[in-house]
């Protein structure tokens, strides 16, 4: 006889049981009805709500770091703007930030973009270089403003990473942070804003922003830029002919 799957929510919130003991060298065998419960729920958005409170629950209860990781994977499925503060909250958690961060990147709610810009002013090193990153993934229309003064960071690779987010956003308002930048970056940046300064050239001409794209490249085929920089930009200008 095929055993029955919960239903009410008694017998939901039970199967959460589980990641109370599940750590390193678990057997996965437990969080199975929590897999089944949350690709159920998202078939039935009413039950969306009531897996996620689960969820969060044990992410703010002294679960072990396993657990953590699994419950933001199932968030990224079901996750809404209840589980932004939460995430935000692991950001800086060595063993789990990454995933929380990863999480926060793909959450569909102009909260999780919120939540990470607010996270760069209190996290440093590699917690801040993967946020500026995440925000370089998300097409939020106050990242651009959030990431620009990162250009003017003292740490080399910070402003590394926050120059190739600006070029991945690929807006209007990315090219003219951009442009601004492409003559007084140093030269150890030449070629990080060269590279971004294509990339969001081609997003400008996939959205259909010819002439924002037509002045980044223009810029590029001036005397001083490598030739593959000038062969790349001159093939966006070329296709913004076609």
């Amino acid at each position: 006889m095929t055993e029955s799957k919960p239903t009410t929510d008694a017998e939901l919130e039970g199967i959460f049981a589980a990641l109370a003991n599940y750590t390193t060298g678990s057997s996965r065998a437990g969080l199975v009805p929590i897999d089944e419960a949350v690709c159920a729920c998202l078939k039935h958005p009413a039950r969306q709500a009531f897996i996620e409170k689960q969820l969060l629950a044990r992410l703010q209860s002294p679960t072990s770091s396993e657990a953590k990781i699994y419950i933001c994977e199932k968030l990224r499925l079901i996750g809404s703007a209840h589980s932004v503060p939460a995430l935000a909250e692991l950001l800086s958690d060595p063993v789990v930030g990454d995933i929380a961060r990863g999480t926060l990147e793909l959450l569909p709610v102009a909260e999780a973009g919120d939540a990470l810009r607010l996270a760069l002013s209190r996290l440093s090193g590699a917690s801040r270089l993967g946020v500026v990153d995440a925000l370089g993934h998300r097409p939020d229309p106050g990242n651009v403003g959030a990431l620009e003064p990162g250009l003017k960071d003292p740490d080399l690779e910070f402003v590394t990473a926050s120059i190739t987010a600006i070029g991945r956003i690929g807006t209007p308002e990315a090219a003219k942070v951009l442009q601004r930048n492409q003559v007084s970056v140093s030269s150890e940046l030449r070629l990080t804003i060269a590279h971004a300064c294509l990339e969001c050239a081609w997003a400008l001409r996939q959205g259909g922003h010819k002439e924002e794209a037509d002045v980044l490249c223009r810029k590029l085929i001036e005397p001083g830029w490598p030739e593959l920089i000038v062969e790349a930009a001159r093939r966006v200008l070329d296709s913004a002919s076609e």
